[in-house]
């Protein structure tokens, strides 16, 4: 009996002994299934983003609405005229000159310089003749024949400095000792005309130094100067400054001149007037529109519709050396007077200001905000188009007879009726900017990609809904 029980105590010795290393045992075959369930898991996981990536490729590739699409390193648009993109780009170490015609879908390699010029060293002039820059010489070049028009150009801008509309004369400039002279080319004259000299060159070196009325009888130098385009003579120098043409008219509208505003140490030249004055260059008459009152100043230079009928401008005030806009006008020819008025704390830049035609919309940006307005409905929107004011290669918001395109960082917008929106295209890539074809049914939009730069052209045509519906699953903040 004593020997049974002496052995039953050492079989419980051990086996109590033996279950630490069971119980290790049973957690490690555990350990080992969880770490293939955990492997299997991510494996899973892995397909799943594969598949998604790769699916929304797809969708990006096959979305409804895209006509055709072309890919290269590196774009520059050069100019957009009836429809037709004229650009060049880079291919891998090449780079050509393209058209993109956007009612065709077709893109080709083609060097258009022949026609139109490179805008950069030589232009199209009317019948067939070129304007060339070698070095300093200015050459016009024709079938069979060619002609310096200088040798003394000045080489601190880009010549010329400025062509009109229809080809039929320029503006350039020539060293005029420590200063330029100004002189004006007609084709039809066959000369050159002297219109200003010993003036400084840093007075062109904005976008409305030089501006050509749209009949081209005119042209306005330095936003003061009137000079009769035929013979280059002097017709009137405005007692004021900022003046632009009036779209459609031989109008100029101006800032009328102040002791304050002359004197361009009071807040960095800002301040340009408290008068806003019509002046027609056939009738010499004018007329005085606008004046602001004691405590506030115009701000910026005045903004025309492209019927010449409405205008927009801005007033502000003056804290020390900052300057605060505080009101934006809209007036017409007749009773028309609307005011929309921007609350800031902080001295701000207001930029883009632009008017549709016919004044139905007004648009404007304070510190990358895009304020859009249906002047009509008084309805307003803001959107934020930070990164479209920087890296925008071909404009951000376009109008139409029935309302307003504007990219966002990743979509298209179509704004009408009262301030309604609707969704015409949307990417997972950044968009640069967009053009639109004459009849608002095409739209060819730059896209950042990581081989370099996408051209994509959409049919706006169609239907939202459908494009919206298969387009779903990608999704990127606008």
């Amino acid at each position: 009996m004593l020997f049974n029980r002496q052995s039953e105590e050492k079989t419980l010795l051990v086996r109590k002994e033996e279950i630490p290393a069971v119980r290790q045992g049973l957690i490690s075959r555990t350990w080992r299934g969880k770490r293939r369930w955990i492997a299997l898991f991510i494996l899973i996981l892995l397909v799943v983003v594969l598949y998604w990536v790769w699916w929304a490729k797809e969708q990006d590739v096959k979305l409804p609405g895209v006509v055709s699409e072309v890919i290269f390193s590196d774009i520059t648009p050069i100019f957009f005229q009836d429809d037709h993109l004229y650009f060049s780009a880079k291919n891998k170490e090449n780079r050509s000159f393209y058209v993109f015609d956007l009612q065709s879908g077709r893109m080709v390699e083609e060097n258009w310089t022949k026609q139109f010029g490179d805008y950069q060293r030589s232009y199209q002039l009317v019948q067939g003749v070129r304007l060339s820059v070698e070095n300093r010489s200015l050459i016009l070049e024709g079938k069979n024949w060619s002609k310096q028009i200088t040798s003394r150009l000045f080489s601190g801008v880009k010549q010329p400095l400025s062509i009109s509309p229809e080809g039929k004369a320029f503006i350039y400039a020539t060293e005029d000792g420590s200063s330029v002279a100004l002189y004006l080319y007609v084709l039809g004259e066959k000369k050159s005309f002297l219109l200003e000299k010993g003036i400084s060159i840093q007075l062109f070196d904005h976008e409305k130094a030089i501006q050509w009325s749209d009949d081209g009888k005119y042209v306005l130098v330095n936003q003061r100067e009137v000079f009769q385009v035929s013979d280059g003579n002097h017709l009137y120098t405005l007692p004021g400054s900022f003046g632009v043409w009036i779209p459609g008219r031989p109008e100029v509208s101006y800032i009328a001149m102040d002791k304050t505003t002359m004197n361009e140490d009071v807040a960095e030249g800002q301040l340009l007037g408290k008068q806003i004055f019509l002046f027609d260059v056939e009738t010499k008459k004018q007329q005085i529109i606008y004046e602001t009152n004691d405590e506030k100043w115009l701000v910026k230079e005045v903004v025309w519709d492209p019927t010449g009928e409405v205008c927009v401008f801005v007033t502000g005030r003056q804290e020390q050396d900052d300057i605060f806009y505080e009101e934006v006008h809209v007036m017409d020819r007749k009773l028309f007077h609307f005011i929309e008025s921007e609350q800031n704390l902080i001295p701000s830049q207001l930029t883009n200001l632009r008017l549709s035609t016919g004044g139905q919309y007004l648009s404007y940006e304070m510190n990358g905000i895009l304020k859009l307005i249906n002047l009509q409905s008084q309805e307003s929107r803001v959107y934020d188009v930070y990164n479209q004011g920087k890296r925008s290669e071909a404009g951000y918001i376009h109008y139409d007879e029935n309302g307003v395109w504007l990219a966002q960082n990743h979509t298209i917008l179509f704004v009408a009726g009262d301030m309604e929106e609707k969704e015409v295209y949307r990417t997972p890539h950044p968009l640069l900017g967009f053009y639109l074809s004459s009849k608002s049914d095409k739209l060819l939009v730059i896209e950042e990609v990581p081989e370099g730069r996408k051209l994509r052209l959409i049919d706006t045509k169609e239907p939202t809904q459908q494009r919206q519906k298969e387009a779903k699953g990608i999704k990127a903040g606008r």
